[in-house]
């Protein structure tokens, strides 16, 4: 890793992948964390943490002050249910946050700024079927994204391209990233901490999945996409902007695979339910084509799902 002796602002630095990317940083540059601890809460000792919303009115961005590099991974985020019953909260929060962010970065001439996009900005009608193709860049367009979660990232992409110059910047369409630190809530975590908490409580709590499981996505672990974060702010080196690029695993699986694989490395003797009036799922076939980022970056996700799934355990 190039990078070093910099000045880095991780927002969102207390939370899954940004704490991470946190614990890669620290050693060799200054790292400041932003955060409101609404869901994140790892702490790393090495760095200074602030405790601030990004999307209140009355933000003081002098923290950005002297910071050579922005790692912007601060939003509000959840499960498929979270972002339905809150669409127009997450909508106006996350625009909020992004826009004032962009703007200290500008109002204080920071070199470089890495934006953490997403693949719900892919239209519905691309994933309605379970064999569906690999979501590649431009299939973003028509915009048709299923959540406003979708719409904020997209809107923000397009925010970025209109900046002219102002700084550089890179953007990342993660899709489907896991491992150690990730919310386990049952109601609103993601779906592999998710089965690994029920798997743990297993029998008092049953190891039951909410759909038929027909449906299929693709799991990134979080070391790969790290990887690609940083490869992408030292191509920001030689040119102005890097991306949209999909940054994940490019083979699927299906979510009923997926709780078996998770059953036999934790314990196969579970029984695996189907839950009784079980969720029909919109979104039946999600995985990008990471081929750009191969291309333009060298970079392409090396860790197996067993794989990750026993380091995440660890």
């Amino acid at each position: 890793m190039s990078i070093r002796n910099e000045n880095i602002l991780i927002t969102g630095g207390a939370g899954f992948i940004g704490s991470h990317l946190v614990d890669r940083l620290c050693d060799k540059n200054n790292v400041i964390v932003v955060d409101d601890f609404s869901r994140g809460k790892y702490l790393n000792s090495k760095v200074e943490t602030v405790n601030r919303d990004l999307s209140a009115a009355d933000f003081n961005c002098k923290i950005f002050k002297g910071v050579d590099i922005v790692f912007h991974l601060a939003s509000s985020v959840g499960s498929y249910n979270f972002y339905q019953d809150n669409a127009l909260d997450v909508l106006v929060k996350n625009t909020q946050i992004d826009h004032q962010v962009f703007k200290a970065v500008e109002r204080y001439g920071i070199k470089k700024l890495f934006y953490a996009s997403s693949s719900h900005v892919y239209p519905k009608f691309l994933q309605s079927d379970l064999n569906s193709d690999a979501l590649k860049e431009e299939d973003a367009y028509p915009a048709d994204p299923s959540l406003s979660y979708g719409w904020s990232k997209l809107n923000s992409e397009k925010y970025l391209s209109y900046c002219g110059g102002k700084f550089k910047y890179a953007i990342a369409r993660y899709n489907g990233i896991y491992g150690p630190r990730q919310s386990s809530d049952l109601a609103n975590g993601s779906i592999i901490p998710v089965l690994i908490n029920r798997a743990k409580k297993y029998p008092d709590t049953e190891y039951i999945i909410l759909t038929e499981g027909k449906e299929k996505r693709a799991f990134c672990y979080i070391d790969d996409a790290l990887d690609a974060t940083l490869k992408m702010i030292e191509a920001l080196d030689c040119v102005d902007f890097i991306g949209p690029l999909n940054i994940g695993h490019p083979k699927p699986i299906s979510i009923f695979d997926l709780a078996e694989t998770i059953k036999n490395c934790i314990n196969p003797s579970m029984d695996l339910k189907i839950k009784s009036d079980a969720i029909q799922p919109e979104i039946l076939c999600q995985y990008c084509d990471c081929t750009s980022a191969e291309e333009l970056i060298n970079w392409e996700a090396k860790t197996s799902l067993e794989e990750g799934i026993k380091l995440t355990l660890k």
